[in-house]
């Protein structure tokens, strides 16, 4: 039984426990900590993963002379993708299909927003410490992927006594991507209970009925961006003509990115199969995805440049001016680049009060509203991101020619 399959009955699954079990507390209280623990297996592999793997992608592609392309092709894929889905979504928030949260009711206060201070941020980059992010918060992806960089850089087998090193680092990503087939077998329960925790909020907070406006505004671009925006940059960079296809190789991580609204829970599985599905070389897949995982968010710039013309007509009662949409689509594109540095599930926030507060609109004291529309902000802009990662790895891997084609019937 294929893994896209087994994701979606286990969706479907979720989707029924919330059904039978409306009312119940004892369900709910299971419900919520099987999904705490399975999101947290999610991330549980994924530093010391991306650590040997990153470094060993690194070794390998110095080794075929690639290095420097693959991590310029990468980053180039991020920031084009922002672009063009900033723009695309921000053009269907302006004019084609606008949208506001008149409807919707936030109960809950936001504090402020913990964004890492740059001097603190550089030196966490360069931490004095690096194992401490084994242990760290999530947001410290970047300085282990700074270490393997370094390490991968040093790694290249060109001498007789780094060659063991090399292999032994090669045989541990090997087996680190051996275990990533068995923590995503493990996932497919876990998708029973991250499910289940998001339609239980959506239902509960009666956002669809309440503001179906905005929710069609949120499914509308982010059905754009995924079945025809980045297929045509697949088309247009990838030399792919099977972008579809691709599509449909990466439904497993993007299920998980959808109602676990995060990328890094996803990263593991889609790493997975990247490499496997998309058949894209060990070597690309392992330095591109955690590249954009970091600077590849074009998902939450795209969701953040809609919540921002979305919040400035509620509060002003009229669209956004089209100078000030060309600057919320830039500053937006901007901030997601960065947006790693917050804690999980605040991004969004993030971009959008940094957005407005730069445009000259304080939008801090209407935040409040946005929570309840969080769910679906946060699942689509991690449905997007994961999507984008999955076809960015498979389109450097064309441009170096590291890849190999996989049939769809050999998929996992």
């Amino acid at each position: 039984m294929k893994d896209w399959f087994k994701y979606i009955v286990a969706t479907v699954a979720g989707l029924a426990l919330v059904l039978i079990f409306p009312e119940s507390g004892i369900a709910k209280s299971i419900i919520n900590t099987g999904a705490a623990v399975f999101e947290n297996l999610g991330r549980y592999i994924l530093i010391p993963f991306v650590f040997i793997s990153f470094t060993s992608g690194i070794a390998n592609l110095r080794r075929q002379k690639q290095a420097l392309k693959a991590v310029a092709y990468s980053l180039g894929w991020g920031v084009i993708t922002s672009l063009a889905l900033t723009v695309t979504a921000g053009l269907v928030a302006w004019k084609i299909f606008p949208a506001d949260f008149s409807g919707v009711t936030g109960t809950e206060a936001i504090g402020a927003l913990e964004l890492t201070p740059f001097s603190e941020f550089i030196t966490n980059v360069i931490n004095s410490n690096v194992l401490a992010s084994f242990t760290g918060n999530i947001s410290l992806l970047l300085p282990v992927v700074v270490f393997a960089l370094l390490l991968g850089i040093a790694l290249k087998p060109d001498e007789d006594f780094i060659r063991p090193a090399f292999a032994v680092m090669n045989s541990f990503s090997e087996a680190f991507y051996k275990l990533a087939r068995i923590l995503t077998e493990l996932l497919i329960l876990g998708v029973v209970f991250i499910s289940a925790v998001w339609f239980a909020e959506t239902f509960s907070s009666n956002i669809i009925s309440d503001s179906i406006k905005l929710v069609i505004l949120v499914a509308l671009v982010t059905l754009l961006a995924i079945f025809l925006v980045l297929p045509l940059l697949l088309l247009i960079l990838g030399k792919t003509r099977k972008p579809y296809l691709w599509l449909f190789a990466l439904i497993p991580p993007a299920i998980l990115a959808w109602f676990s609204g995060s990328t890094i829970t996803a990263q593991v599985p889609l790493l997975l199969h990247t490499r496997n599905n998309l058949g894209v070389a060990k070597r690309v897949s392992s330095t591109s995805i955690p590249l954009l995982a970091i600077m590849g968010r074009s998902g939450s710039a795209m969701i953040g440049v809609v919540t921002v013309c979305s919040l400035y007509s509620t509060i002003n009662g009229t669209s956004i001016p089209f100078l000030s949409l060309l600057l919320a689509i830039l500053l937006t594109t901007l901030f997601s680049l960065i947006s790693i540095t917050t804690p999980p599930g605040t991004e969004i926030l993030f971009i959008v009060a940094m957005t407005g507060s730069l445009m000259g609109n304080d939008f801090t004291s209407t935040l409040p509203i946005i929570l309840p529309m969080m769910p679906f902000l946060l699942g689509a802009s991690a449905l997007v991101d994961t999507i984008s990662a999955g076809f960015g790895a498979g389109t450097v891997g064309r441009i170096l020619q590291a890849h190999s084609p996989v049939k769809a019937k050999d998929y996992l």
